[in-house]
């Protein structure tokens, strides 16, 4: 018997697919990583999964580094904040800060 993967793991307990579950794995360590305040937030209650992919997704271009940073901005210090942004509005959020390079410049890293 060949060990499934992480990811067909997930999607098992999950009853998904595995693209699914790789989705899963790919937030939870992005969250382990790279976004501690996204995952502060999801743990208090201010944000939920889906709220958490929304961020990732928008962050998908950027490096490790710059997401941390990105995360920071967004997330870090106004969770209350965020916590009470629609979807669209968090997804722009996160936008224009990835976008403009954020006050810790971005850009060209």
């Amino acid at each position: 018997m060949v060990a499934a993967s992480a990811e067909e793991q997930v999607a098992r307990a999950w009853l998904e697919s595995p693209v699914q579950g790789a989705g899963h794995v790919r937030l939870d360590l992005a969250l382990r990583d790279e976004l501690p305040h996204t995952m502060a937030a999801l743990t208090g209650d201010e944000l939920n999964e889906w709220r958490a992919q929304i961020i990732l997704r928008e962050t998908a271009t950027l490096t490790g580094e710059q997401r941390a940073l990105v995360d920071a901005e967004v997330v870090g210090g106004r969770r209350e904040q965020v916590a009470g942004w629609g979807d669209r509005e968090l997804a722009r959020q996160v936008r224009a800060v990835a976008g403009r390079g954020g006050r810790h410049g971005l850009r060209g890293r």
